[in-house]
């Protein structure tokens, strides 16, 4: 990760995630009509050029074979499995480490019946994501979603909690 910078790699996976729209509900591996709000000018403009060509598919396994049906298939799983926990009723919150440009607590939000969703990411990426949701929120399902933001390369989650709550304590005694 660059210092200040959003991460260019969950930027990439919104990218291949957004391919997948092209095909017919029913057809689609993965369904994330939100994928595509996350792409800069050049993914935007990779994606238009290859929907415009009608080689979409071809083209992102030219460039790096199997990473998009990779990406789709790892993505599809984690929806699976959360859709089975959701329904099981065993879960209190769900909890997306290094969660990039993840858009499961809208695409969910029905399923999660109000349970929040901790979305812990690098500052510059959680950032950059709450501002474009802001853009989008009057399109977006209600969803009780908290922002962690922490460098995993210098911080812990455990620091990050006692620092949370000696700032809680310092605040109750104000």
């Amino acid at each position: 990760m660059i210092r200040g910078r959003p991460s260019q790699t969950a930027e990439v996976v919104c990218l291949l995630r957004a391919t997948d729209q092209r095909r017919r509900p029913a057809q689609r591996i993965l369904d994330d009509p939100y994928a595509r709000w996350f792409l800069g000018p050049l993914a935007s403009a990779t994606l238009a050029t290859w929907e415009a060509s009608g080689r979409l598919g071809d083209l992102a396994e030219r460039l790096s074979p199997g990473v998009t049906t990779f990406v789709l298939v790892r993505h599809r799983y984690i929806d699976d499995r959360l859709a089975a926990a959701l329904t099981g009723g065993h879960i209190g919150q769900v909890v997306l480490l290094g969660a990039g440009y993840d858009t499961r607590a809208y695409r969910f939000a029905a399923s999660l019946a109000g349970r929040p969703v901790f979305e812990v990411d690098f500052p510059a990426t959680s950032a950059r994501k709450a501002r474009i949701l802001a853009r989008h929120a009057h399109e977006l399902p209600k969803s009780d979603v908290r922002r962690v933001e922490i460098d995993f390369q210098t911080e812990s989650l455990v620091e990050r909690r006692k620092l949370r709550r000696r700032h809680a304590s310092r605040s109750s005694r104000r």
